[in-house]
C-alpha cells in the first residue's frame, strides 16, 4: 500500500494528529507531513485543537453540504459546510462571522451525530408524513416511513429538499441560484379546497411539525405566510372537541400577546363547516424574507440534556449564557401559564428559538392550547382534568400574579365563548376551573 494511500484510510475514521498518523502507519514525520501537503485541499482541520488534528470526509455522494442563511430581506449568505465522516460523526466546518452556537457544545463543530440544527428539519408530523409518502413514490432511497428515517437520510433530504424548510436554513450546492418562485396569495375562501386536495393525498409541500391536520400558505387576508390548522367538517363529537381546542388556542394566545409575552398572530375562521386556525408564521417575512426557528427539542439535546421542562432548562440555558433574563423569565410565564390552562402537550417541540448572534432568543409562541381534552387516537372520554396549584410550579413572586390574571381571564374567555361545544361548556359551568384560580390568588 501506498504511503499517501495508507495515511488517507486513517484520515477517514475520524481526527487524528500527526503523531497518531505516524503511530498507526508506522511511517517517518518527514513522510507524513509529506503527504499531509499533498491532501490539503481535501483536508478538514478540527478547530482549536493542539496539535493540529485532521480528518477527510466519507467519499460516497452526498458527504458535504452547503448551507446558508436567508435574512429578513431575503438576502442570502453562506454560513459554512456539514461534512459527514465515515465514523457517522458529523463536522461543521464555519464561515468566518457566522455564529458560534452552529459549532455545537464542545465549540469545534465535531458533533458525534447529526448537528442539532439539521436533525429539527427532517419531515416532522401531519404534513411530513404525507411528504415522506411522497418521497418513497419516487424514489427508492427513502423509506415509505418517516420512523425508519436515519441521519443519511435526513442529510440526503437537505441536499435535495433543502430550499424552502422552516426556519431561515437553506441547504445545497445550487440552492443559491435558484430562481425565486413566484408567490401566490390564497385567501380564506379557498381554503376547503385545499384541504380536500390534502385528503386526496395532495401535501403543501411544508415539513412543520405537529400531528394536527393542517398546511402553509401566503394569506391574501393577513399577506403573510401563515400556517393553518383546520378541523373536520364533520358534525361529530371528535370534530366539536377539536373546535374546542382551536378555540382556546385562539383565546391563549391573544391574551398572551395582550400582557407583551410572544405569541404568534392568529385567527379563526369559521365557515364550510371547519374552524380554521390561521396562524402567522414567524420565520417567514414578507415575501422572501426568513428569520431562524429552531426548537427547544434540538437545543436541549445539544446543550443542556434535561428533556422535559420548559422553565428548567431555560434556567441551565440562562446559566450558559445561552439566553437572555428577559427570555428565561417569559419562558417561565409561559410554563406556569400551560398548566393553568391544562395544556397537556407540551413537550419540547413546542417552543422554538431563533439565533441572535451567539445567544438564542425566544420566538413567539404556538399551540398553547388545553389539549386535556383532546380526543384519543381511538376513543373520545368525557372531558376532565384538574388544574395544579400554582405553589407547585415554582413560579417566582413577582409573575405570580401576573401568570394567575392571564389564566383566569383565558378560563373567562372561553366560557363566554359561544363558538365552544354544549359539553365543553356545560363542564365549565359544573367546575368552573377559574374558581380554583381565584382562591389562590
Amino acid at each position: 500500500m501506498k504511503s499517501i494511500d495508507a495515511i488517507t484510510q486513517v484520515l477517514k475514521s475520524g481526527f487524528v494528529t500527526q503523531k497518531d498518523i505516524q503511530a498507526i502507519t508506522k511511517l517517518s514525520q518527514a513522510t507524513v507531513s509529506r503527504c499531509l501537503k499533498k491532501l490539503d485541499d481535501s483536508l478538514l482541520v478540527l478547530p482549536f485543537s493542539s496539535p493540529n488534528k485532521y480528518a477527510l470526509p466519507a467519499e460516497d455522494k452526498g458527504y458535504s453540504v452547503q448551507f446558508k442563511e436567508v435574512d429578513e430581506q431575503g438576502n442570502e449568505s453562506k454560513l459554512g459546510t456539514v461534512y459527514r465522516l465515515a465514523n457517522d460523526q458529523y463536522f461543521v466546518d464555519l464561515a468566518e462571522g457566522a455564529s458560534k452556537l452552529y459549532l455545537g457544545e464542545k465549540g469545534n463543530g465535531l458533533f458525534d451525530g447529526l448537528p442539532f440544527f439539521l436533525d429539527d428539519l427532517r419531515p416532522q408530523g401531519f404534513l411530513g408524513n404525507l411528504f415522506v409518502k411522497q418521497l418513497a413514490d419516487m424514489s427508492d432511497r427513502y423509506p415509505k416511513k418517516l420512523s425508519s428515517w436515519q441521519a443519511k437520510h435526513i442529510f440526503q433530504y437537505l441536499e435535495e429538499y433543502g430550499d424552502d424548510l422552516p426556519g431561515n436554513l437553506k441547504f445545497g450546492v445550487g440552492t443559491c441560484h435558484l430562481p425565486r418562485q413566484p408567490v401566490y396569495p390564497v385567501p380564506y375562501d379557498k381554503y376547503d379546497f385545499m384541504c380536500e386536495q390534502i385528503k386526496a393525498g395532495v401535501s403543501q409541500e411544508s415539513s412543520l411539525g405537529g400531528e394536527q391536520q393542517k398546511f402553509t400558505v401566503f394569506s391574501s387576508e393577513l399577506n403573510a405566510d401563515v400556517l393553518v390548522k383546520y378541523t373536520s367538517n364533520k358534525n361529530d363529537a371528535v370534530t366539536r372537541r377539536w373546535k374546542d381546542i382551536l378555540v382556546t388556542e385562539y383565546h391563549a394566545l391573544k391574551i398572551l400577546a395582550a400582557f407583551k409575552i410572544p405569541a404568534a398572530e392568529i385567527d379563526l375562521i369559521d365557515r364550510d363547516n371547519r374552524f380554521y386556525l390561521v396562524v402567522k408564521r414567524f420565520d417567514r417575512i414578507g415575501f422572501f424574507g426568513r428569520s431562524s426557528m429552531f426548537s427547544l427539542l434540538s437545543i436541549d439535546m445539544e446543550y443542556v440534556g434535561l428533556g422535559e421542562n420548559w422553565q428548567n432548562i431555560a434556567n441551565e440555558m440562562l446559566k450558559l449564557n445561552l439566553l437572555s433574563k428577559s427570555d428565561n423569565n417569559s419562558i417561565s410565564i409561559l410554563w406556569a401559564f400551560s398548566q393553568l390552562i391544562a395544556n397537556t402537550d407540551t413537550h419540547l417541540g413546542n417552543i422554538s428559538l431563533g439565533i441572535k448572534g451567539d445567544s438564542f432568543n425566544l420566538l413567539p409562541i404556538y399551540d398553547m392550547c388545553t389539549m386535556a381534552i383532546a380526543p384519543k387516537p381511538n376513543s373520545l372520554d368525557p372531558i376532565d382534568f384538574t388544574l395544579p396549584d400554582l405553589d407547585t410550579l415554582n413560579i417566582n413572586q413577582d409573575n405570580k400574579s401576573l401568570v394567575l390574571e392571564m389564566a383566569f381571564l383565558f378560563w373567562q374567555r372561553i366560557e363566554k365563548d359561544t363558538r365552544i361545544s354544549g359539553e365543553f361548556r356545560n363542564y365549565l359551568k359544573t367546575h368552573k376551573p377559574y374558581k380554583k384560580l381565584e382562591f389562590q390568588s
